[in-house]
């Protein structure tokens, strides 16, 4: 028997983490704040008058992409408003076509930053300044509906997991169970097509991507799988030229509520509320999720208190 994955779970699974990430960029913005006495104004006065430069792909649904009228929305459109609001900092987006466009803009200078970056390989420090993480997304797998429920990612060893190449997923997975068989695809798309033919065991991404995929795609032989332990931190990546924003922008990043973060997800993650998983694993999966976190909130509010 199978139940729906509420908006709920998902929210949970995604909002619950931030707290902790918002305390964590809370403490270390004092820290800033102790070291200067400059106003974010102050800070980057050379901006103070003139828009900065957001670089943003359109093709990566459902954080950000380009709607009827070619404007970038979703989710990462939403976080960069508040957080430029919080910091008090105007703006102006920049559609790139691909998420390499984006990091070479910033990387050139042609754009002040981008937000939504991850865990970039290689020597990440030439390209820009990472921010403290926004939001933190799981990296989960889709299968067949058929297929038992994975609860240990180690056990995917030898198995055909289908992921974008390049993708961020591509090489957390990569790196955490070197012992499974990737098979590199362009697109989720692209991955979920072969699984729906048979010829992969599963496809990994984020879960926002995953699910917006499967819904859009509407197969209904395939459902979430498994949800890993591995955790994407987003965050934003400024240029070297515009160093003096990350405190600005760590400071505005720890200014956002816990119903803020939750109101984002909600409006980008609630239509996909309908989609199924493997209730009895998954739901023992969320219990035990919810008493660790638990126990840590609990641990934090009681220090700072």
């Amino acid at each position: 028997m199978r139940k729906h994955l509420s908006c709920t779970v998902i929210l949970f699974l995604i909002v619950f983490p931030s707290l902790i990430c918002a305390q964590q960029a809370g403490t270390q913005s004092q820290q800033v704040q102790q070291t200067t006495t400059e106003t974010p104004s102050q800070q980057i006065s050379s901006t103070e008058n003139s828009h900065l430069t957001v670089a943003l792909a359109g093709n990566w649904q459902p954080f950000n992409f380009a709607n009827d009228n070619g404007e970038v929305v979703g989710i990462i459109p939403d976080f960069t408003k508040l957080i430029m609001d919080n910091a008090g900092l105007n703006y102006k987006v920049e559609r790139k076509p691909y998420w390499s466009d984006v990091l070479g803009a910033v990387e050139t200078n042609a754009a002040d930053l981008t937000l939504g970056n991850s865990i970039l390989v290689g020597e990440w420090e030439k390209i820009g300044l990472l921010s403290e993480p926004f939001t933190h997304v799981p990296i989960v797998i889709a299968t067949e509906k058929s297929a038992a429920y994975v609860e240990d990612f180690s056990t995917l060893a030898g198995k055909k997991i289908a992921i974008g190449k390049n993708y961020n997923a591509y090489y957390l997975m990569k790196q955490n169970y070197p012992n499974i068989h990737i098979v590199e695809v362009a697109t989720t798309y692209e991955g979920l097509e072969l699984l729906n033919k048979g010829e992969v065991f599963a496809v990994a991404d984020v879960l926002p991507v995953i699910l917006n995929r499967i819904n859009n795609m509407a197969y209904s032989n395939i459902e979430i799988g498994g949800i890993s332990s591995i955790v994407m931190d987003v965050r934003a990546l400024i240029s070297h030229q515009n160093s003096e924003l990350l405190p600005v922008i760590n400071k505005a990043i720890a200014d956002i509520s816990a119903e803020q973060r939750s109101n984002i997800m909600d409006k980008w993650l609630g239509y996909e509320s309908h989609l199924e998983v493997h209730s009895k694993d998954f739901l023992s999966l969320i219990i035990t999720f919810f008493v660790v976190v638990s126990l840590i909130l609990l641990i934090i509010f009681r220090k700072f208190n």
